[in-house]
Order: structure tokens, then C-alpha cells, then sequence
């Protein structure tokens, strides 16, 4: 089985590579990357081949290796002042690529989208929620649309990750004060990737069309914040979201951007939209590193 692999580099990417390799249903690894550089330490390894590809630049199916049995795309766009970029990678070149990817001869399709994917929570939000839309207009034998909610890796740069890598360095990070509309279910990298390729090895369903939100258990703002206080010995700083927004607002008038400019309206944004009807989604319960916080009663939202 010959995999394609987009994202190589990202925090979920690169320990989800080093799981893929050890398994003997794999035969190779191909990853598309515009820095293989950051890939280094796989150059050398049998089953993996780096292909140095910018995916926001031109390129057609022909540069893609002609055999192809799943492609796993992680590649995407997070954070951008510039909200065209949204668009470009996480829908267009999704479609572009599931397009070439089929012309390869893959039949089978897994997809991270992002928990917020759908309408009105932003920019990002609805770009990820196109790329679904997209992917669903295209036949797969097996389509596997994943909604990872926050992910704690301890190394990563977003997310509950900075405000752990702030509570580490200084010892105090922002906590949004309790809102009902902001709602988080971490979970851990392990879990992800374990459930991951899991789904990528199971053969039992010949066909299988599905979007899984991955969470862990629903914690509120202010579980998570004792939960990092206690942990790192760091004070949390109570920041309004209303607050928040306007002052991302005004410092944006100046070119100072002090989140993503949807970054509020992903926190508020409605969760678990459906991108075609009659499609449902479905809840997968993974581990988290916050267990004796967990209030189970709470749906999971948050970015």
C-alpha cells in the first residue's frame, strides 16, 4: 500500500509519519513537503520518499508518483492575516489535489478539516468546511473527513499548546473568562495519531463515507485554566472575550494583529455543521491529559 502524505512537517504530521513506517501493510511513504529539510532524518529510510512540492504553487498530477493508494492530507492553512490564503490552500488546493491524487489511482481519501468547519465562525471555519464539500462531490471508496479538536502536543505553537508554552516561560497566560460559548475538549497527540492509523489500516467496510469530530471529554474555560495554573505554577490573566475582540479589532487598524482576524468567531462558532445532508457525524471520545477535570455534560467547542 503506497500512502501520500501531505503536512509531514506539522506537529500531528511528523509522529504520525514515524507510526505509519512500522507498519508491514505499508509499502511506501511518499511526503509532499516545500521544505525537506525538516525532513531530514527520514531521507535515508526504505519506505519513505520526500518530494519537494509547494502545493500553493503550480503543479499538475503528472508531478505526483503514478501509483497511489491513500492520500492523507494535513496540509493546510491555521493562521493568516490574509484571508485569501484560507481559501487557496484549505479549499482549492484540496480539491486540486484529491482531483490528481484519483488519477493517480486513489480510491481512498483522509482528510484533517478542523472541529469549526462550517458557517459563521470565520474565514478558516468556511474554508475548511468548502474542502469537505468538495472532497464529498468526489468519489471514494473510502472518505474519511477528521475534526481533531484541540490538540496537546507540549511542543507545538497554537492553540492550548501556547498558553502552556506562556505558563512554562513567564508563568502566567490569558484565561477567557467563562463564557457558555467557549467549550474545550483536548486531546492528546498520541490519540490522534493512534485512532489515525487505525482508520487508515481497517479494510473491514469496502466503502465508508464519514466525518468524526476526535475530542477528548468537554472541559470549560476556567477547568482549563486551573487545570495549566496547577500544572506549570503560572497565573492565569482573566481576559474578556468581548474585550479581546475589540482590542484585536483596534490594534488591527494599525497592522498590529494580536490573534487571527476570525480568531473570536472561531470560538463562538457553531460546531458539528453538516456539509451535505443526510450525512452524520459522529463523536470518537480519546484520551486526555486532564481526566479529573472532565465535564462530560458539555458539548466540545473552542479552537
Amino acid at each position: 500500500m503506497n500512502i501520500l502524505l501531505t503536512g509531514g512537517t506539522s506537529k500531528v504530521g511528523k509522529p504520525l509519519l514515524s507510526q505509519l513506517v512500522n507498519s508491514p501493510n505499508i509499502q511506501q511513504i511518499i511526503c509532499l513537503t516545500r521544505e525537506p529539510s525538516k525532513l531530514s532524518e527520514w531521507s535515508t529510510h526504505p519506505k519513505v520518499q520526500i518530494q519537494c512540492l509547494d502545493l500553493n504553487t503550480s503543479w499538475a498530477a503528472s508531478d505526483l508518483p503514478p501509483s497511489i493508494d491513500i492520500c492523507l492530507h494535513l496540509a493546510g492553512v491555521t493562521h493568516s492575516k490574509n484571508t485569501e490564503d484560507y481559501f487557496l490552500m484549505n479549499a482549492e488546493t484540496t480539491l486540486r489535489l484529491a482531483q490528481a491524487v484519483q488519477s493517480r489511482g486513489a480510491r481512498r481519501f483522509c482528510y484533517f478539516s478542523s472541529q469549526v468547519a462550517g458557517l459563521g465562525a470565520g474565514e478558516y471555519a468556511l474554508s475548511k468546511f468548502l474542502a469537505e464539500k468538495f472532497l464529498l462531490n468526489l468519489n471514494w471508496e473510502k472518505l474519511s473527513i477528521l475534526r481533531p479538536t484541540e490538540v496537546i502536543s507540549g511542543s507545538g505553537s497554537e492553540g492550548i499548546d501556547q498558553l502552556i508554552s506562556l505558563a512554562k516561560r513567564f508563568h502566567f497566560f490569558p484565561w477567557i473568562i467563562d463564557n457558555p460559548e467557549v467549550i474545550y475538549a483536548p486531546t492528546t497527540n498520541e490519540a490522534i495519531i493512534d485512532w489515525t492509523v487505525n482508520d487508515l489500516l481497517d479494510h473491514s467496510v469496502s466503502r465508508s463515507i464519514k466525518i468524526c469530530v476526535l475530542s477528548g471529554p468537554a472541559i470549560s474555560s476556567s477547568s482549563l485554566s486551573r487545570w495549566i495554573a496547577k500544572k506549570y505554577s503560572a497565573i492565569p490573566v482573566p481576559i474578556w472575550l468581548g474585550a479581546l475582540n475589540f482590542f484585536a479589532k483596534f490594534f488591527g487598524i494599525f497592522g498590529v494583529h494580536l490573534i487571527s482576524p476570525d480568531q473570536v468567531l472561531r470560538l463562538r462558532g457553531k460546531r458539528f455543521q453538516v456539509p451535505r445532508q443526510g450525512l452524520e457525524i459522529s463523536r470518537v471520545t480519546l484520551p486526555s491529559p486532564m481526566d479529573n477535570l472532565f465535564l462530560p455534560d458539555r458539548k466540545p467547542t473552542g479552537v
